[in-house]
């Protein structure tokens, strides 16, 4: 028996026939990361970028791409759906933090999902 969860059985002829002992397990599942959009998805970004944010400073200039998008057609589009949402998220007496990790967390081929934080202040 080999540590890749297969087997090995020896046929009456001497050939070899391989079986997989937990069919089951061999799903490929993916990690997530930044699930919540680099804080877009947690409703910060939905009345403009706030003073004091990473991006607000921005003193090296590391968030100027994230920056444009967020003052782009597309990227306020974005926003305006993350509104609504939010109000979803606030119906149902979560927030949008919750319902963006609930969906991602909730997807069938998910199997771990890894969040970073900015800063200290952090409210699920």
């Amino acid at each position: 028996m080999s540590s890749s969860l297969s087997g090995d059985t020896r046929g009456t002829e001497g050939t070899s026939r391989s079986y997989n002992l937990f069919p089951s397990l061999t799903v490929s599942r993916s990690t997530i990361f930044s699930a919540l959009g680099g804080g877009t998805l947690t409703g910060k970004y939905n009345d403009g970028i706030p003073e004091g944010s990473r991006f607000h400073l921005n003193p090296t200039g590391a968030g100027d791409e994230r920056v444009k998008y967020l003052n782009s057609t597309e990227g306020k589009a974005m926003v305006e759906k993350v509104r609504q949402l939010t109000k979803i998220a606030e119906e149902l007496g979560g927030s949008m933090t919750n319902l963006a990790l609930a969906w991602t967390l909730k997807h069938p081929n998910m199997s771990t999902c890894i969040v970073s934080l900015s800063s200290h202040i952090f409210r699920i």
